[in-house]
């Protein structure tokens, strides 16, 4: 509800008081029928927007690499944001190598996918690297939620992707080649073997 209050310009310092009351969200004007100056004060609407986003250091992998995903998230509102949580749960292609973020305190579970942000004050990033080996073949999809303890105002940006990475097969060929004989007589034959194998 709004609460108008009056103001007589020769009692207080006029200047300080239209600097507190703005602070608070006023909006001054002068009523001529009254003659008094009113300011119009309107609460202050505080607001969470907790934004993230993530991507993959590569598109395509072997079985065997390490693939590295970033998650960076900002707090985009005009209030600090408590309780931060960001989802996480690597693809079961994957397995979890390490975790490392841009400010110490902040935990990950490889197990639950819950990284444990904890507070995020306005305009505040943090940057989390999760960091994971392909353990098979096919398409790795990678997607991530943050949450918080007050309400988003903005849920269209709480969510977020990484392009696929598709995981290749490992192809290790080589190949060998022996003969029969070290010595040999004009005439003689030789024989020559060559194995071409697959060690991937």
């Amino acid at each position: 509800m709004n609460t108008e209050y009056e103001v007589r310009v020769l009692e207080i310092n006029h200047d300080e008081m239209v600097k507190k009351l703005e602070n608070l969200g006023a909006e001054f004007k002068f009523s001529a029928l009254q003659q008094r100056y009113v300011y119009d004060v309107k609460p202050k609407q505080e607001f969470i927007d907790i934004a993230v986003v993530i991507d993959a250091n590569t598109t395509k992998a072997n079985v065997g690499d390490l693939v590295e995903f970033t998650v960076v998230v900002v707090n985009m509102g005009d209030t600090n944001a408590t309780g931060v949580n960001v989802f996480d749960k690597l693809d079961s292609k994957l397995k979890f190598d390490s975790f490392a973020s841009s400010r110490a305190g902040i935990t990950y579970d490889s197990n639950s996918g819950i990284i444990l942000v904890g507070n995020l004050d306005v305009n505040e990033t943090v940057i989390l690297t999760i960091t994971a080996k392909v353990i098979e073949m096919g398409e790795i999809s990678n997607a991530v939620n943050v949450t918080s303890a007050e309400n988003d105002t903005d849920k269209s940006n709480n969510n977020g992707s990484s392009d696929n990475v598709t995981s290749l097969p490992v192809v290790d060929i080589s190949i060998g080649k022996v003969v029969n004989v070290t010595v040999v007589n004009v005439t003689d034959l030789i024989e020559y073997t060559i194995t071409v194998r697959n060690n991937g």
